[in-house]
């Protein structure tokens, strides 16, 4: 699985060299971030779904055709929520991205991506679960929240994400062993000024 905030997805280029890095990443999952998106997007071999059409904040999930990826819900333009199944195991995959600010309706929306977690968890306590993305500063709120739910994390809370420095990326996950975490500086290729997060995940 790889999650990377790529700063805007809409010209043909991006869509071209963000394309050739999940290809040759040959992950399975992929969570893109701050996409911008005013129109579809598709990959060949990939289902994908995302969040409204704007050009501000924006996710985007998908994942190789020989898995079923199914939209549970899509809020705004900071969370695409879906379902993957493969074989006999299913993951809950909310992929975020939080706006950076302090302003009321930002930091509701934090709380109200952790409400959705602590509902499926309320529903189904052995749930396995991934929340991925760029939490800016709402990455606070969200280690607090993931501690007290028993989520583990990939990589270390001081670890930069971002070219300015900086952590504001991440990926959670509970009822899933979390293996393999590595990280790439995708700002070196000049597409984005946020490092790609790539993990293995061991279904449970």
């Amino acid at each position: 699985m790889m999650c990377l905030n790529v700063r805007g997805f809409n010209s043909g280029e991006k869509q071209h060299a963000i394309g050739q890095l999940i290809h040759q990443s040959e992950c399975h999952v992929v969570c893109l971030n701050e996409t911008k998106l005013t129109g579809p997007v598709y990959l060949d071999n990939y289902w994908s779904h995302q969040t409204l059409l704007q050009r501000n904040g924006g996710a985007w999930t998908a994942a190789t055709n020989k898995v079923n990826l199914t939209l549970v819900k899509a809020l705004g333009t900071y969370l695409c929520w879906v379902r993957l199944t493969t074989g006999k195991h299913e993951v809950q995959i909310l992929n975020c991205y939080l706006e950076p600010g302090n302003e009321p309706f930002k930091a509701e929306r934090a709380k109200r991506v952790t409400d959705i977690i602590k509902d499926i968890i309320k529903q189904d306590a052995d749930a396995a679960i991934v929340v991925c993305g760029d939490f800016n500063n709402h990455i606070h709120h969200m280690y607090r929240e993931m501690h007290f739910l028993k989520f583990t994390f990939a990589y270390d809370r001081h670890t930069t994400t971002h070219k300015m420095g900086g952590h504001l990326d991440q990926i959670f996950a509970r009822g899933v062993d979390i293996t393999n975490a590595v990280m790439n500086d995708g700002f070196d290729s000049g597409v984005t000024d946020h490092k790609c997060l790539k993990v293995s995940l061991k279904l449970k």
